[in-house]
């Protein structure tokens, strides 16, 4: 499950998933795109 951390003026999105066994956390940023939808990156 990703959990909702921050979001910017201009819609960005930052989640972060619970932190793993192993101590590893999955990020994952998205911003908004008329053209495409979304652009987004992830650390997994």
């Amino acid at each position: 499950m990703m959990y909702p951390y921050m979001t910017f003026n201009d819609g960005t999105e930052i989640t972060h998933s619970e932190m793993k066994p192993d101590g590893q956390v999955k990020v994952y940023i998205e911003t908004p795109d008329l053209k495409d939808g979304f652009q987004n990156a992830s650390n997994f």
